[in-house]
């Protein structure tokens, strides 16, 4: 068995992440939150825990302003990002570390190790 962990570096992924989000809003993540509220899904379930739901929910109630809504979701991935790679430092030490920004590129690096 061969373990592999994709290691992205910190800007890299920062970037990402204040791209994709960027991206969920331009895509229609609002009226996603508002359909999802409509559907009267208990605040207990595990659903209502996504990140971007209370939000966006916070937005539709006039309590912060889209701009707000935006960087609290930035703020709240780039946490459970690195919540996720503190977890992996502790528990994939002995793991390949690989990256590149070529999909590519990396592929191929995988493909090597693992042969």
């Amino acid at each position: 068995i061969k373990k592999i962990f994709i290691d992205i570096p910190k800007p890299v992924l920062l970037k990402n992440i204040n791209s994709r989000v960027d991206k969920m809003f331009d895509n229609g993540v609002i009226s996603e939150v508002e359909k999802f509220l409509k559907s009267k899904i208990s605040p207990v379930n595990t659903a209502y825990k996504m990140i971007g739901i209370l939000e966006i929910r916070n937005f539709l109630n006039s309590s912060i302003d889209k701009k707000r809504a935006v960087e609290l979701i930035k703020i709240r991935t780039r946490q459970y990002a690195k919540r996720q790679f503190t977890w992996a430092r502790g528990h994939m030490q002995s793991w390949e570390r690989l990256y590149d920004n070529n999909l590519s590129v990396l592929l191929g690096k995988i493909v090597k190790e693992i042969a």
